[in-house]
């Protein structure tokens, strides 16, 4: 395992125990968004086309700055379902693959927690609005979006 995969994979830990703290469970349904970043407008139209081959709807492909004259283009996909420590590691290890082998890097996910109303019965409450808890900061390459 590439060291970048293991850094994607302790992010997805840390992740999953913000999200418990908010009071998801592996019942509670959650839009989860990835971003992949790209150096060629080609290599990112590849990687969507195959997201949206493999059935996600919801796919993106803007283009950022990152620098004064850099240019790059990330990919934005949501994966819609519930989920659980392992499900979002399998996730995650299919779409470092997937990304790779589109020239393109999995740059990390997040999700916007779900309010009082639609969190999990018996969870811990959330303590306030939903925000954009769990969008790790991945180091390198241009921010994610999310």
């Amino acid at each position: 395992m590439s060291d970048e995969l293991a850094d994607h994979l302790a992010r997805d830990e840390a992740l999953w125990r913000a999200w418990r703290e908010e009071g998801v469970t592996e019942r509670t349904p959650l839009a989860v968004d990835f971003n992949f970043y790209a150096t060629s407008e080609g290599a990112a139209k590849s990687l969507a086309g195959a997201l949206r081959r493999e059935g996600f709807e919801k796919v993106e492909v803007r283009t950022t700055r990152t620098l004064w004259i850099f240019k790059g283009w990330t990919v934005w996909v949501v994966h819609h379902g519930t989920w659980s420590l392992d499900r979002l590691q399998d996730r995650t290890r299919a779409f470092y693959e997937l990304g790779a082998r589109h020239s393109c890097r999995l740059e990390g996910c997040g999700a916007m927690m779900p309010d009082g109303d639609n969190a999990e019965p018996g969870a811990a409450p959330n303590g306030g609005p939903a925000e954009p808890l769990g969008n790790l900061d991945v180091g390198g390459g241009p921010p994610s979006v999310s």
